[in-house]
């Protein structure tokens, strides 16, 4: 199965091209052209540079979110639109647990990684996973949480080294660090990395399980309310 994973939820932009468990190919992006820029001219070279066509593509794997609104927006709306034209499945996999996977590899057997996103609002996006043999298994909902609600919930890991991961400005790294508990650490910045190549292996092996969406079904996983919203809402 011939597959392409695309990754808009935070500043990186990432795609990579996997055939069964093989990783072809694999971009990643930081610079100031937006997702919408940066999207369809990547994905028309990965594809090129590998050899095939979009017809030939079996499978789709987005990330879901959370992350940026309007990142996951382009990215979602663009491979829903593949998926219908193409009439192949997609899958959507939990930015969360994507860059959980992605730095699991460099991590001691049986230790905590948490993956953490900004949220705005002095909240943060959090996924908390064990690595195990396979990748990582989830031991908490994600969710937008405080610090306060951060410390909390990895006092039941206090025995256990903890990872923390994500896209975060080095001082909210450095604040962090400083409230939590101490055996919490940042894994090394070279490995700190939204790795679309973990997004496609994610997404294929739940596509040959059988788990995946319509491009009918398939809506981003927020979390939380935009600020627009909240605004219309009348939640300040």
């Amino acid at each position: 199965m011939l597959l392409l994973a695309v990754d808009t939820s935070t500043r990186f932009s990432g795609i990579a091209l996997l055939r069964d468990t093989t990783v072809m190919a694999e971009y990643l992006l930081q610079s100031q052209l937006t997702h919408s820029q940066r999207l369809l001219p990547a994905i028309d070279l990965i594809l090129q540079d590998a050899l095939v066509k979009v017809e030939d593509l079996q499978g789709l794997v987005v990330a879901q979110g959370p992350g940026s609104f309007t990142g996951l927006r382009i990215g979602i709306s663009l491979v829903k639109g593949l998926a219908q034209a193409l009439e192949i499945p997609l899958v959507g996999i939990s930015s969360l647990q994507s860059w959980a996977y992605a730095v699991g590899y460099t991590l001691p057997q049986g230790s905590v990684v948490v993956t953490l996103l900004d949220a705005g609002r002095s909240e943060y996006y959090c996924g908390v996973f064990q690595k195990v043999d396979e990748g990582v298994s989830q031991l908490q909902p994600e969710g937008a949480v405080s610090l306060p609600q951060l410390r909390e919930m990895l006092q039941s890991y206090s025995q256990i080294p903890v990872f923390l991961a994500g896209d975060l400005a080095l001082t909210q790294q450095v604040q962090l660090l400083a409230e939590l508990p101490d055996n919490c650490s940042w894994v090394a910045e070279k490995d700190n990395l939204p790795r679309p190549a973990a997004l496609a292996l994610l997404g294929g092996d739940s596509l040959r399980r059988g788990v995946y969406s319509s491009w009918r079904s398939l809506v981003p996983s927020y979390y939380r309310l935009a600020e627009a919203e909240r605004k219309r809402l009348g939640l300040g």
